[in-house]
């Protein structure tokens, strides 16, 4: 037989969490690891648009998310420091939502991109932290697909360790700063 008539079909799922899932299937994720660094113990990276992606006047070394860094060369470094990344925005995420993800930036950020600002996360003058906080920071206005884009960082390091601490991505998906529906 067929079934022609009666009630519509009922879901356990709510609309939201069905349609997280869907962006959840559909997304493209892009993982950010090697950076470049410049310590700036004097903080005048600001004043001299290091925002941009330049860095006039600043030694650039590499360096990779995921690890303080302390560990990566730059022992008892409190302060202000740059990491910076070129990235080729796929094509086709034209249209799409981009989200710069960090899942531990110690302690404080601000980001720009090609010299755009758009935000920052934990504050130097309260001594709030995101070093264990997943923190997002939506790339759409300034994004162009199909193009290399700068990604620039402005961390500061209250006290102890410093960096990216943990990793890093850009991604379509949805994201939420309380986890991954999926994981």
């Amino acid at each position: 037989g067929c079934l022609t008539g009666g009630p519509e079909p009922v879901h356990a799922l709510s609309d939201a969490t069905l349609a997280r899932l869907r962006g959840e299937l559909t997304m493209s994720l892009l993982d950010m690891r090697d950076f470049e660094i410049a310590v700036d113990p004097d903080d005048v990276g600001l004043k001299r648009g290091w925002q941009t992606g330049d860095g006039t006047g600043a030694a650039w070394k590499p360096i990779r998310a995921g690890a303080h860094w302390e560990s990566q060369g730059f022992e008892h470094y409190d302060g202000v420091a740059w990491y910076r990344i070129d990235v080729d925005i796929p094509a086709d995420w034209a249209g799409r939502k981009v989200t710069a993800v960090f899942e531990g930036v110690d302690d404080s950020y601000q980001l720009w991109l090609d010299g755009r600002f758009l935000g920052k996360h934990g504050d130097p003058a309260t001594g709030e932290t995101v070093w264990l906080v997943r923190t997002t920071i939506d790339l759409t206005p300034a994004l162009q697909p199909g193009h290399r884009q700068r990604l620039v960082l402005r961390i500061v390091d209250h006290v102890g360790a410093g960096g990216i601490n943990k990793p890093c991505y850009l991604t379509t998906g949805p994201v939420d700063p309380r986890g991954d529906l999926l994981r």
